[in-house]
């Protein structure tokens, strides 16, 4: 079973399919939230994105024996990034156009590398070049969003930019994955979980 679930087109699938389960778990946790408890708007954001990174570790903790803590780095990578974008001088931000695309891209893509180096963290200890994974994380989420904006999609559909952004970062993720798993020896915890 571990062997077939290794396999490069099958990692590939189950990546994109937990990454979705996850993303739609947390849209409906959201709409929940807004329309039945509207006090835990506040706190809701962070428990929406900690949704894709639990479904993340589910799959993660077969293939690769990862910890749970894979699921908490979504939200932290959140905070810090906020924390990021609220230290940046105001002048910084009246010297760039910060509504060109590339120029969102690219803020979009340092937390894509970001979460990436969060998510590193875990791998890096099962598979040498996991340095690919932060890479990954970065072009996903910038090729993600420089789509949405490029075609679009932004003005017609908010809800259909964020699915091709997420879609986009999940597929360039989804084919590191497969392509580190691939490089990985099966850890003992691994093996044991997928009997």
């Amino acid at each position: 079973m571990a062997v077939e679930l290794r396999h490069p087109a099958k990692v590939l699938v189950s990546w994109v399919a937990a990454s979705l389960i996850g993303w739609l778990t947390a849209g409906a946790i959201l709409l929940l939230a807004q329309t039945l408890l509207p006090s835990l708007s506040g706190p809701a954001p962070l428990i929406v994105i900690f949704m894709p990174g639990a479904a993340q570790w589910l799959l993660l903790r077969r293939l690769l024996g990862i910890g749970p803590l894979w699921a908490a780095t979504a939200p932290l990578a959140t905070i810090g990034f906020a924390g990021f974008l609220a230290a940046v001088p105001v002048a910084l931000w009246q010297t760039v156009d910060g509504e060109a695309p590339a120029t969102l891209a690219a803020i979009y893509g340092l937390l894509g590398a970001l979460l990436g180096f969060l998510q590193w963290l875990a791998l890096r200890r099962l598979v040498k070049p996991a340095w690919v994974w932060i890479v990954a994380s970065a072009v996903g989420l910038a090729a993600g969003l420089a789509l949405a904006l490029q075609t679009g999609l932004v003005d017609r559909s908010g809800m259909g930019a964020y699915v091709a952004a997420v879609l986009i970062y999940t597929a360039t993720t989804g084919v590191a994955l497969a392509w580190l798993v691939g490089r990985a020896a099966p850890t003992p915890a691994a093996r044991l979980i997928a009997a």
